[in-house]
């Protein structure tokens, strides 16, 4: 009784001494130094392009399109080998632990597969994103002193379609 006490004592100790992520708030990324970084960008003339954030979004539509392909021929080949030793090795009068693993690798290769779904899915998103967004500059009509008073302001443009 009294090994178990100290042990949950060092436990509960351990657990509040020790901490297994850092915070590293050197630069906190608040709603103000997003608005005046934005801002400065905006005014030095340093818009990015949309070639980066097209290339971001092409290069996540094609990690998730390998992971998903991964996943997919993964859990295949898992459920045909566990397919297989269930249909060589199942026996219903008797145990049979190659019939029993067997039956796992099945289930757990068509969730596998059917877990690629969701990554297919995502991929073709993130390709249509990348196709929609860009950077542009966007001619403004004021009417100022001049009716015709054109004014050019860098814009995310987003092509969102309508069916």
């Amino acid at each position: 009784m009294k090994s178990i006490l100290l042990f949950t004592i060092f436990i509960i100790l351990a657990s509040i001494c020790v901490n297994a992520q850092q915070k590293n708030d050197k630069y906190p990324l608040t709603k103000a130094s997003l608005r005046s970084s934005f801002y400065a960008s905006m005014n030095a003339g340093n818009f990015s392009d949309s070639s980066t954030l097209k290339a971001e979004y092409l290069k996540k539509s094609k990690n998730q399109k390998t992971a998903a392909w991964a996943m997919l021929a993964g859990g295949i080949a898992m459920a045909s080998v566990g397919g297989i030793l269930v249909y060589a090795n199942f026996d219903l009068y008797t145990q049979n632990t190659a019939a029993d693993v067997g039956g796992v690798l099945f289930v757990i290769g068509a969730c596998s597969a059917l877990g690629s779904i969701p990554f297919f899915i995502s991929s073709s998103h993130n390709a249509k994103k990348a196709a929609s967004i860009s950077f542009k500059n966007q001619e403004l009509f004021l009417p100022h002193e001049n009716p015709l008073y054109v004014k050019s302001q860098p814009a995310i443009t987003l092509k969102i379609k309508i069916n």
